[in-house]
């Protein structure tokens, strides 16, 4: 049976617009989110849906899990981004409660974010940055986005390879973009290989202008490559960031020639704030 019901009661903040089911409505989440208009949500349920996900260009579709991120997976199978947003979207947008895994591509294996969607307490896992450069395993934010990233687990994303650059396993932040980076565990990212590596972590590419804070940044490596900078938080050159109320430990660079700033290493301009920086390690 088919299901686009309206929303008349509050259920995630929602108090108009219509829930289009996944799989009962449209039998997969891009169908669901193709047939949905602003101000819709659409909700998936259980299951392991083997998708890479284009969102549609309107802005205020929430696309929300049923139940959890542990019985909630989309899964790009290899292929990637498993998520894209594309320019125009603000944080109306959302993106709530599911695993993102399975991404391969040089850019935003898991999430790719033109725009400035509002991603709120998912699990971004086990995607894989494979290229000649590298950029944003878990999460890359793309020039003059400014995205919501709350209440997440950023887990086990890698640049590596046969790459030149890899930036930002976990967290890639882009040129002129000012995402709000809160609350969020960004744990044992990697970038390696590369003859440059930079943020395992975390990575604020030029004239950006990040407001990172509330967050455990823990156990991300920069290994394997030539130069490993910032495996907490990378801040490039021209770059502004805010960063506070962090816990930053036990990231590690283990390059074999040159190592700087495991905790957070800072080349542009970053207001470092009341954050726990411990137990971070350069070894090489």
């Amino acid at each position: 049976m088919r299901h686009i019901g309206v929303v008349c009661s509050i259920f995630f903040g929602i108090v108009s617009g219509r829930v289009i089911f996944v799989p009962d409505s449209f039998p997969t989440i891009q169908s669901g989110l193709n047939a949905a208009l602003s101000g819709d949500t659409v909700l998936v349920s259980s299951g392991i849906y083997y998708e890479q996900i284009v969102w549609p260009g309107r802005d205020g579709i929430r696309l929300y899990s049923a139940a959890s991120p542990d019985s909630t997976v989309i899964d790009g199978n290899g292929a990637g981004p498993v998520v894209t947003f594309p320019a125009g979207v603000s944080r109306l947008t959302e993106l709530r409660g599911f695993t993102i895994t399975g991404g391969r591509t040089n850019q935003g294996a898991g999430i790719y974010c033109q725009g400035s969607p509002a991603i709120f307490s998912n699990r971004i896992a086990g995607n894989a940055g494979e290229g000649e450069r590298n950029y944003g395993a878990g999460i890359f934010c793309d020039y003059q986005s400014s995205p919501l990233i709350r209440g997440n687990e950023i887990l086990r994303n890698r640049c590596s390879g046969s790459a030149t650059w890899n930036y930002g396993g976990g967290i890639f932040i882009g040129m002129n973009s000012a995402p709000e980076i809160a609350f969020n565990l960004i744990q044992e990212n990697e970038c390696s290989a590369g003859y440059w590596n930079y943020g395992a972590g975390i990575y604020c590419d030029l004239r950006s202008t990040p407001f990172i804070y509330g967050n455990v940044i823990q156990g991300n490596r920069n290994h394997t490559g030539d130069r490993g900078h910032g495996a907490g938080i990378a801040v490039e050159t021209q770059a502004r960031a805010l960063i506070f109320c962090n816990l930053i430990a036990d990231n590690r660079n283990e390059c074999p020639y040159w190592n700087y700033g495991a905790g957070v290493k800072v080349s542009g301009t970053a207001a470092v704030i009341n954050n726990t920086i411990v137990n971070n390690i350069c070894s090489g």
